[in-house]
């Protein structure tokens, strides 16, 4: 499989936690539990439509607006999250910045 050079490009985006309760699914490994995913409309993607509407593999690292997977896909947030995770995030962490939209405490390596 090729590497990923430029990371995909994704709209309207949110997060969706992941949730595995332990003891749910034999030999799932502990740092898996209580992830999140990212999911919007994703644009210039070769296994998708333009703004086909994708929810992505547990995210591994946040870096200001590249979001990177656990299999190692990359993405672009483009422009305002979904409004209702906008609000969320506020009423959470007191603030939403557009340059930095997710904060670096959001990387959610083994909360």
């Amino acid at each position: 499989m090729a590497k990923q050079e430029e990371p995909h490009k994704i709209k309207n985006w949110g997060l969706q936690e992941y949730k595995i309760k332990p003891g749910s699914i034999r030999y799932t490994a502990p740092e898996l539990f209580d992830r999140y995913k990212l999911l919007g409309q994703v644009i210039s993607h070769p296994n998708f439509e333009n703004n086909e509407q994708i929810l992505t593999s547990i995210i591994e690292t946040i870096d200001d607006r590249i979001i990177t997977t656990i299999s190692g896909s990359k993405y672009e947030l483009i422009g305002e999250p979904l409004e209702e995770f906008k609000q969320c995030y506020i009423r959470t962490y007191g603030s939403y910045d557009n340059e930095k939209p997710l904060f670096p405490s959001y990387n959610l390596q083994r909360r």
